[in-house]
């Protein structure tokens, strides 16, 4: 039988997002076929519409076309269906914080997971029946939850499951309510967890430890290898930062460290996002003028 892996993501390759994965699908072997299924871009989609990545060959792309709004009766009939729904619900009116927010989050999810879950499942009935299926969520959040339920209802000959982990997706205090959809639904039905750090991993062990078992790998993130520029020797401290401009990197702390010192210092930072105002307010007070920023 072939082999066939559906990876399922956020919105790559359609919108700037997940440049991670764009680099990881270049190294994947092993498989006959490779489906990935961005869970939150909608409508019809051309090859055209791909426009920041380039896209391996032999890699095939599907997407639903309706949002869960306009499924909003087949996602309610899954939940009356199945148990997994109102043990969950159960679980969320047992802890009381956040509760609106948490209640709110957890239907919006429930409901894309199933309007995903469905599209999956009748794209491989269609051309993968016959094939052995592996399922890989790029994100333990909502994309996985569409794993869980297409293992536990789809009935298609699914090999084995398997998740990342990265960061929102693994501490609940890194969200507003705490609160992680399906945490439990999750842990219990992927077959194994690759987290991209140690901390995450110990993190899931210790507040999990049945259910995450002897499933946790260590599975960094990278990108391609660019090789070694030299460049000449000169008195100037050369400082280079890529990140995404948000609190919890603390880039601003950056340039407070350098600002302190008195030695010659270039700072180049690659990198937008909300905290782009307050790093360049911080900037123009520098009177440091040893310092020079890119």
């Amino acid at each position: 039988m072939n082999k066939t892996l559906v990876i399922i993501n956020g919105t790559y390759p359609y919108q700037r997002s997940e440049d991670y994965l764009a680099n990881e699908v270049n190294y994947i072997q092993g498989f006959n076929k490779i489906i990935i299924f961005p869970m939150f871009i909608y409508g019809h989609k051309k090859k055209s519409d791909i426009k920041d990545y380039p896209v391996p060959k032999n890699i095939h792309f599907f997407n639903s076309q309706q949002s869960y709004h306009k499924n909003i009766l087949f996602c309610i009939y899954f939940i009356l269906c199945h148990t997994f729904f109102y043990d969950e619900f159960w679980n969320i009116l047992k802890q009381r914080e956040h509760l609106y927010q948490r209640i709110k989050k957890f239907i919006r999810t429930s409901f894309k997971s199933i309007n995903a879950y469905r599209d999956i499942k009748r794209e491989l009935i269609k051309n993968c029946k016959n094939e052995k299926i592996y399922l890989y969520s790029y994100w333990m959040a909502d994309t996985a939850v569409t794993l869980s339920l297409l293992k536990k209802y789809s009935k298609l000959p699914i090999i084995f499951t398997f998740t990342r982990c990265h960061r929102f997706d693994v501490y609940e205090y890194a969200n507003p309510t705490k609160y992680i959809s399906y945490r439990k639904l999750i842990l219990s039905t992927v077959d194994k967890i690759y987290a991209i750090s140690n901390d995450a991993k110990f993190h899931l062990e210790k507040s999990y430890p049945q259910l995450c078992k002897n499933k946790i790998q260590i599975q960094r993130l990278g990108t391609d290898e660019h090789g070694v520029i030299e460049v000449k020797k000169t008195n100037i401290l050369r400082i280079v930062s890529c990140s995404w401009l948000r609190p919890v990197k603390r880039i601003p702390l950056i340039f407070e460290a350098l600002d302190s010192l008195n030695i010659p210092i270039e700072w180049t930072h690659y990198g937008d996002g909300e905290e782009m105002g307050i790093l360049q307010s911080k900037i123009k007070k520098n009177k440091n003028k040893k310092l020079k920023i890119k």
